[in-house]
C-alpha cells in the first residue's frame, strides 16, 4: 500500500466469471471466505473484500463491478490490479 500510495485495497473474488463457467469448481462464496480469513490473519484494516461479484449465482463483468464501486467513491482515483490468469 505504502509503495504504491494506496488508501486502501478492495479485494472482489468472482462469483460467476463468464469466461469460466464451465471451468470454474470453488464458488465464489467460499473464495471470498478464503480471501477473508487471509486478510484477518494479516489484520490490515486498509485490505479488504467485497462480495459485490462473489454474491452472484450470474456471470458479472468488472465494468459493472468497478461502476458501483468508483460510484461509492466519487472523489477518489481508482486502479485495477488483476492477476496474470485474467
Amino acid at each position: 500500500l505504502h509503495v504504491l500510495g494506496l488508501d486502501e485495497v478492495v479485494f472482489i473474488p468472482s462469483g460467476v466469471s463468464p469466461n469460466k463457467r464451465r471451468k470454474q469448481k470453488t464458488p465464489g462464496s467460499i473464495r471470498h471466505g478464503w480471501i477473508q480469513t487471509a486478510l484477518n490473519a494479516i489484520g490490515d484494516p486498509r485490505l479488504k473484500v467485497t462480495d459485490h461479484e462473489s454474491r452472484h449465482s450470474v456471470p458479472t463483468y468488472t465494468y459493472e463491478t468497478l461502476t458501483e464501486l468508483i460510484g461509492d467513491r466519487p472523489r477518489n482515483d481508482a486502479f485495477l490490479l488483476v492477476g496474470a490468469d485474467t
